[in-house]
């Protein structure tokens, strides 16, 4: 049998190596400072989450808490249908409403509706954010009154609790009961 060399490192051991702290206050020390003990990645966690932000999974009262306040907008509006306007050139989906589109029932008499409500008139809206097509999601005052609330009372929409949170349901009639409810507004657990 060939005895081998001090310099050589066998196959399996190539590589980087690995380096261990000498004495006994060392190895102690990297051990208490890298042992993955319960209490330490519940630390690491909490500072994680206080560092980066991720309050918002405690509860809705912190991400209710601290509101940014909304661009808003202005201008001449014109109607798309029943729940988009275009105001002063910029696409607005109505926040929490459900109306029908144009191809069916009622979709017509719902767009007729919008024009008659905001034609002629100054349109101010708050930018709540985007929808997955690009446009504005938003509420939108004519004269201090809230456009989607108007249709809803109507009977040519209906309240969408995923998005609104029930702030329209009130203002629903038989007439918009009877439109079709969109699977996109169920509320989701």
């Amino acid at each position: 049998m060939r005895k081998r060399s001090r310099n050589v490192v066998p196959f399996a051991r190539q590589g980087p190596r690995r380096v261990r702290p000498r004495g006994r206050l060392g190895r102690r020390l990297a051990r208490a400072l890298f042992a993955p003990t319960v209490r330490s990645v519940a630390i690491l966690g909490v500072l994680f989450a206080g560092l980066t932000g991720a309050g918002h999974f405690w509860g809705p009262q912190i991400q209710d808490a601290v509101q940014p306040a909304a661009e808003t907008f202005s201008g001449r509006a014109r109607a798309v249908d029943g729940d988009t306007l275009v105001v002063a050139g910029r696409r607005v989906r109505l926040d929490g409403i459900a109306a029908p589109e144009l191809d069916e029932a009622r979709g017509a008499a719902s767009r007729a509706r919008m024009a008659a409500l905001v034609q002629g008139k100054t349109v101010t809206c708050e930018d709540r954010g985007r929808d997955r097509y690009g446009r504005t999601v938003g509420r939108c005052f004519v004269e201090e009154e809230d456009v989607a609330r108007l249709i809803v009372a109507a009977g040519l929409a209906r309240d969408c609790p995923r998005y609104s949170r029930g702030r329209y349901a009130g203002d629903e009639v038989p007439a918009s009961r009877m439109l079709p409810f969109p699977g996109y507004c169920e509320t989701r657990l």
